[in-house]
């Protein structure tokens, strides 16, 4: 949804998290660890001056599309406030608010919240490798041509969707 760049000149605003390295590991695993991101290791430096080693999650090569979209208005909703929230250079944050937004349809938000659910479940479980594969998977269709990325994102967001449905099913039925 997002990623860093090197660009001479330029740079990204953000929050620093310290944490352990279990904790770190922790949130690697959760992120899909090697199959999406790699993890670079950079200098920061905070609002008064102080550098600081830090550690960010950067697209993995093979993860980086052939084309950019712009992130959803939800997606950008949530960096928007968070920057907001941290206190972040209000110059960055009026960046951040002028980057162009995609908004999916009722239909697209349904089917995205049903995937995301059956990815969560499975990324709990020891289905937690498959689940990463899967979502590789159907990213890589991106950068396919129209009809071909369609059959191909149909055919394997199918299942999920009926698992998606399957889990909200089961969740209703446990909570009356």
């Amino acid at each position: 949804m997002a990623n860093l760049r090197s660009a001479d000149g330029e740079a990204v605003h953000g929050v620093l998290i310290k944490m352990s390295a279990a904790d770190f590991a922790a949130l690697t695993a959760s992120e899909g660890g090697a199959h999406f991101y790699e993890v670079c290791e950079l200098v920061a430096e905070s609002y008064d001056g102080e550098r600081i080693l830090a550690r960010a999650f950067v697209a993995s090569e093979r993860r980086r599309r052939s084309h950019e979209r712009p992130p959803s208005l939800r997606y950008m909703r949530l960096l928007r406030e968070g920057a907001r929230e941290a206190g972040l250079d209000a110059a960055y944050c009026a960046f951040l608010d002028a980057l162009p937004t995609s908004e999916a349809s009722p239909l697209a938000r349904l089917c995205s919240a049903l995937v995301l659910e059956v990815f969560t479940e499975a990324a709990r479980s020891q289905l937690h490798d498959a689940a990463n594969h899967y979502l590789a998977l159907l990213q890589a269709t991106d950068d396919l041509s129209p009809l071909p990325r369609a059959a191909a994102q149909g055919a394997l967001l199918a299942p999920a969707l009926a698992a998606g449905l399957g889990i909200r099913a089961l969740s209703a039925i446990r909570r009356r």
